[in-house]
């Protein structure tokens, strides 16, 4: 699950406030994307795992992810 900080109707912070509540998404680590240039700011303010600015690179998302996957599920990295 990837946040995207300036969406319409579901915004981060909407989103992050209801996230805790729900008993599938409580534990689920959520990363921040944004095309603001506060995004480190946002990240931050939302306990994200990770933050990136748009436009974005696929593959650095990719790695980016396998990044948090890691370090969250304490899974040996792979050679």
């Amino acid at each position: 699950m990837v946040v995207n900080v300036m969406t319409p109707v579901w915004d981060d912070r909407r989103f992050r406030d209801h996230q805790p509540t729900g008993p599938d998404t409580a534990d689920v680590p959520v990363p921040v994307l944004s095309a603001s240039p506060k995004v480190i700011e946002e990240s931050g303010r939302l306990n994200a795992v990770a933050d990136g600015s748009k436009p974005f690179d696929l593959e650095e998302l990719g790695q980016s992810k396998k990044s948090v996957l890691r370090r969250e599920l304490q899974f040996p990295k792979r050679s």
